[in-house]
């Protein structure tokens, strides 16, 4: 992957509070174009159906790469008749190399259907995140979804260095909750999607909220304490942070377009 590089817009925090030696945050504006190369398709990794029983994807399906076939299977239930016209669509953009519409016409299938609910985008985000080869690729995707759904972005940070996290609306003393996974039930606290290695946010492109962040400083595996990435993923760009990790707290706000 090549070197990331500055844009312009660059992110500011409201607090940076520690307890540990002072954390020098790296603050990247990601876009497509210089930052994120799509592998060939053989790189890229396919659906193989035969090896998959629970998924079992059909031979169409499986031709995409994993995100893409995954999305819109969730999107038409696997129906091949019905996905026919819109495999066809997205292989062909695939087959040009033209990844951004690719993502951009699965979106905005997503948009006719679903009307840009922020509880879909978060399920269907958990959902595809474990495909992706890492978190960045996945932010990358989503961000060209989401130019196919509108009005729409998310915040996405690994956990792995973050011992405890909070969000919430400004004034409101309500912490917002971990989504539960296949229900009909939606509560309207419930807003944080997660991964294995990830949490996400979804949220209208033009909403305020808070995200406290707690640093682990304890040694995973590796023996290291792990660092802390996070993204703002919107239509336009994605901007990323990094922090080392250790034991600090930073609150972020998170004002539509902008991180503070």
């Amino acid at each position: 992957m090549s070197k990331l590089k500055y844009f312009g817009a660059s992110l500011f925090f409201l607090a940076l509070l520690f307890t540990a030696a002072p954390l020098c945050a790296e603050t990247f504006v990601v876009g497509s174009e210089d930052v994120f190369q799509y592998p060939n398709m053989q790189q890229y990794g396919f659906v193989d159906v035969r090896k998959n029983d629970e998924i079992r994807r059909s031979d169409a399906f499986s031709r995409l790469p994993h995100m893409h076939a995954a999305a819109m299977e969730i999107l038409y239930r696997g129906d091949l008749a019905e996905a026919g016209p819109l495999i066809e669509r997205v292989d062909n953009d695939l087959f040009n190399a033209d990844y951004s519409k690719a993502a951009r016409t699965i979106g905005s299938a997503f948009n006719q259907k679903y009307q840009g609910s922020r509880i879909v985008l978060g399920e269907l985000s958990r959902t595809l995140q474990p495909l992706a080869r890492d978190v960045e690729d996945f932010a990358i995707f989503m961000s060209d979804f989401l130019k196919g759904y509108p009005n729409n972005a998310v915040l996405i940070f690994t956990t792995e260095g973050v011992a405890r996290h909070a969000s919430y609306s400004p004034g409101r003393p309500f912490f917002w909750q971990e989504a539960p996974a296949d229900t009909q039930t939606v509560d309207m606290l419930d807003r944080v999607f997660s991964t294995e290695e990830t949490a996400m946010i979804p949220f209208f492109d033009v909403e305020k909220f808070l995200l406290d962040l707690w640093g682990d400083d304890a040694l995973n595996a590796r023996g290291e304490t792990a660092p802390v990435e996070l993204w703002r993923v919107g239509a336009k760009e994605v901007v990323r942070e990094k922090w080392e990790g250790g034991d600090w707290h930073k609150e972020i706000l998170v004002l539509g377009d902008k991180i503070k």
